[in-house]
């Protein structure tokens, strides 16, 4: 039979090999909180990213419906002697603009607007380009007073009188 001290002895191991155990477990929960924490974080920052992307393709998707709309309203209010074409690409400036001759001597314009631009620096390079298409047939591309007036017709088609 054993003494009142070995049984205490017992039990205190026991205990000592629970509280072991016990601190083994709330480690491992721990380090699993902390990989649940940085899964939140990572899914929280995955979708502010994911809205963030949704919100610009619907921006970019309003800034070119938004142009395409002002071109055709400029292609009918101040016609051009040429077909223009629109497009959206990664170029380094705003936008730009060229016209193209065949080998026939037909002439077609093409308005490059840079990809990732707000719809309204878009309609605001828009009108910028669309006044060279219009003074090109006067003195070239540059900034001149003729594309000085073409850039005010065209902003007064867009914009009304200020």
């Amino acid at each position: 039979m054993l003494s009142a001290t070995q049984k205490l002895l017992r039990v205190t191991e026991r205990l000592r090999e629970s509280i072991l155990l016990l601190r083994a477990t709330l480690a491992r929960l721990w380090q699993a909180t902390v990989k649940l924490k940085t899964i939140i974080l990572s899914f929280d920052w995955l979708s502010g990213r994911l809205t963030n992307c949704v919100q610009s393709m619907a921006a970019d998707r309003a800034a070119r419906k938004r142009s395409r709309k002002i071109l055709t309203v400029l292609t009918n209010v101040l016609p051009v002697p040429f077909p223009i074409s629109l497009r959206w690409r990664p170029i380094e400036g705003f936008g730009e603009s060229l016209v193209l001759v065949k080998k026939d001597g037909l002439r077609s314009a093409v308005i490059d607007l840079r990809a990732d631009l707000s719809e309204a620096v878009a309609v605001e390079t828009l009108c910028h380009e669309y006044a060279h298409l219009i003074s090109t047939d006067y003195y070239g591309t540059s900034h001149d007073a003729v594309w000085g007036l073409a850039y005010s017709d065209v902003y007064k088609v867009v914009y009304g009188d200020h």
